[in-house]
């Protein structure tokens, strides 16, 4: 997964974009998120031709959460990336895939967002399913 980040950020940095690279112990939900904050402030200011792109490669898991939908709790499943530091149990130390393109979606100033998301799990966890995309949100234009 870090070789293929690297080939990445090389290729992408051959075509002018520029490039935040977390590898390994870089990789945290703490540095993701930092990272993401960062590229949600700055699409604010992209040009609707602009291009935002988020890689993530690594392990990837769909968990089932509640969530209040309508003043009801509602338990569903969503899908998650695992960062370098994240627990199999705690959805609380992962990343959710469906916050990530909310969140690109309603922040980003340009009409094109790219998510690419490298990811696969074997768990033993029963309460965990290998991420299939059947729970990914679709984005949809504004």
């Amino acid at each position: 997964a870090e070789d293929d980040a690297r080939e990445l950020k090389t290729e992408l940095e051959k075509q002018g974009f520029e490039v935040v690279l977390l590898t390994g112990a870089k990789a945290t939900k703490q540095g993701l998120e930092r990272s993401l904050e960062s590229l949600y402030s700055r699409s604010k200011k992209l040009k609707r031709d602009d291009l935002a792109l988020v890689f993530l490669s690594g392990h990837g898991v769909q968990k089932e959460v509640e969530r209040t939908i309508a003043r009801q709790l509602v338990r569903k499943e969503e899908p998650f990336f695992c960062p370098f530091d994240a627990h199999k149990n705690d959805t609380g130390t992962m990343l959710n895939l469906n916050e990530l393109l909310r969140r690109l979606a309603d922040y980003s100033g340009t009409s094109t967002n790219i998510v690419l998301l490298d990811a696969c799990r074997e768990s033993t966890d029963k309460s965990a399913k290998s991420l299939d995309g059947s729970t990914i949100e679709q984005l949809r234009a504004k």
